[in-house]
């Protein structure tokens, strides 16, 4: 419950902070203008598209791709999130982060445009110096949810890895105890039981009257 809790309070705060940095945007900035923040490196640059992330596959005739493709894909994020995963927590935080980013690039897609499910996203971080994508908040939870989803990933691999190895040396040492068990075992003692003592006694005894009567014939 906790932990469905986390993921909620993560997915409402990406899509909230996403919203905010947008709506300044639309709210303080023209469309196309730039506000240069780091000279010859980042500027805040107020623009739309119809596509993915990063502005990738940016036309309009693809939008009806998106529109369909982005719902399925948010659903099938969200069923596996919550109902389906067993992963521990920083993989889940990774897809929150994914479907929070996602979810709130649909709402502009569904809401900002002159009808609705005609909308375009909005975008705003433009590292023009070292990068010709220009994205916004959204799109940055995607990669680093990503990125945190490909890191649990690899960890967990090796986790698997390393504990199948170890359980394989345990029970590589547990048949080797039992093997050498086995050998040096040392084989029980007989039991002599009373029934026993008494015949050996008696045959004793009787060795000794036979052993006397030869020396008194011998004599």
């Amino acid at each position: 419950m906790l932990t469905t809790f986390i993921l909620i309070f993560i997915i409402a705060g990406v899509i909230t902070l996403d919203q905010i940095s947008k709506l300044l945007v639309v709210c303080f900035m023209d469309l196309g203008q730039g506000i240069e923040i780091l000279p010859g490196l980042f500027r805040l640059r107020f623009i739309t598209n119809y596509g993915m992330s990063f502005g990738l596959f940016d036309t309009p005739e693809k939008r009806p791709i998106f529109m369909i493709i982005a719902p399925i894909a948010l659903i099938a994020v969200a069923v596996y999130l919550f109902v389906f995963s067993k992963d521990k927590l920083p993989m889940k935080i990774g897809l929150a982060f994914i479907f929070g980013g996602g979810f709130s690039n649909m709402i502009d897609r569904t809401f900002y445009g002159d009808r609705i499910f005609h909308g375009e996203v909005i975008d705003m971080f433009d590292f023009y110096g070292i990068w010709h994508a220009i994205f916004n908040v959204a799109d940055a939870f995607v990669c680093i949810g990503a990125a945190v989803v490909i890191i649990s990933l690899i960890i967990d691999i090796i986790l698997d890895k390393s504990d199948a190895k170890k359980k394989a040396q345990d029970k590589a040492k547990e048949l080797n105890g039992k093997m050498s068990g086995g050998t040096n075992r040392k084989l029980p003692k007989p039991v002599i039981s009373d029934e026993d003592n008494a015949k050996k006694d008696e045959n004793q005894t009787r060795d000794e009257v036979f052993s006397q009567k030869d020396e008194e014939k011998a004599e």
